[in-house]
């Protein structure tokens, strides 16, 4: 429960970005040993007219930690079009 918590908060801050230049750093270690990391690539996505869509954007959240000597991993990924939630 505390992962997946986590990674819907981190990914909502991601989310409600201005921009995507820079990519934030990965967490440290929180108290049970989880890092988070963030991944944000452009999308070449193309309109059924044949237009391409501009500032689409593929975003990951993904927990990594070891649990019992073995390593485990959680992620949370959507898609993002920037300019309909950019602040005017």
């Amino acid at each position: 429960m505390h992962v997946v918590r986590n990674l819907q908060s981190l990914m909502t801050e991601l989310s409600k970005m201005d921009s995507y230049d820079e990519v934030p750093e990965p967490t440290q270690p929180d108290a049970m040993g989880v890092v988070y990391s963030f991944e944000v690539e452009e999308m070449e996505i193309e309109t059924e007219e044949g237009e391409v869509l501009n500032d689409m954007y593929r975003l990951r959240v993904v927990a990594d930690w070891e649990r019992h000597g073995e390593k485990d991993q959680m992620a949370s990924e959507t898609w993002r079009f920037l300019p309909l939630y950019r602040q005017q």
